[in-house]
């Protein structure tokens, strides 16, 4: 194992000892509820994304496969 590959390693361990948060402190409970802000959040412009996808192609339809595709990629969800 090269020195880079143990590095890396080491890198990804000692983030997660620097972020960690004992469970039940202010922190976690911040940190829980900004999660949980951003998840919101994220659903709210999928589902706006998602109007505007629609609303593109029931005026001009697919004309790639690629678009296609999406399409029904977006359908799925």
């Amino acid at each position: 194992m090269s020195f880079e590959e143990i590095e890396a390693k080491f890198a990804e361990v000692w983030k997660q000892v620097k972020d960690f948060i004992p469970m039940g402190s202010n922190e976690e409970a911040k940190r829980l509820k900004r999660k949980d802000l951003l998840r919101q959040l994220d659903r709210e412009n999928l589902n706006q994304l998602w109007v505007l996808v629609k609303e593109y192609l029931s005026i001009r339809p697919a004309s790639s496969d690629k678009e296609m595709e999406l399409w029904v990629e977006l359908k799925r969800m």
